[in-house]
């Protein structure tokens, strides 16, 4: 098939077109991908320090009205702190409300040093007692994600958050 020159020039437009239009929107996306994830990173890392306050507060409170462990051993600590954390209602509806907030925070959880979960936000009844005293995978940390311009795509970064 043979094309004339105005043909040829006008494909290599379209296609010149095509590539730019491309180029633009992945790197528009890619930016969009990269800020979301920092203000996600920002979110959570504000999260963190209020629900940390809060735990603070409540074991605080917890040592005001003369509770206190049975022994120094670490189950005895852990079940103090546990239900320490249990009986703070001002812990509670903070994490209710951080979750209820944002969308971004679908869940609250804190553990212990052996990744022992002691309080959760998820409080379906299915899932409360599988909740509590369950240990819990290590976290993926947003610091692991390349951020710089040319790292990594927008897919590269959803796959390595969803990973198990």
């Amino acid at each position: 098939m043979k094309l004339r020159l105005n043909t040829k020039i006008t494909i290599v437009m379209a296609l010149l077109m095509l590539a730019v239009v491309r180029v633009n929107s992945t790197l528009y996306v890619m930016t969009l991908t990269r800020q979301v994830i920092r203000q996600a990173n920002e979110r959570a890392q504000l999260v963190t320090q209020h629900v940390f306050f809060q735990t603070q507060n409540a074991l605080a409170d917890a040592a005001r009205e003369g509770k206190s462990p049975a022994s120094d051993s670490r189950e005895d600590l852990r079940m103090y702190v546990q239900n320490s954390l249990d009986d703070s209602d001002s812990l509670k509806s903070s994490i209710d409300g951080e979750v209820g907030y944002s969308p971004l925070i679908y869940e609250v959880s804190i553990t212990d040093i052996d990744g022992t979960v002691l309080v959760s936000s998820d409080r379906r009844p299915a899932c409360c007692a599988a909740i509590s005293l369950r240990p819990c995978g290590p976290r993926r940390s947003w610091h692991c994600l390349p951020l710089s311009f040319l790292d990594c795509s927008p897919a590269w970064s959803a796959a390595y958050l969803l990973r198990p």
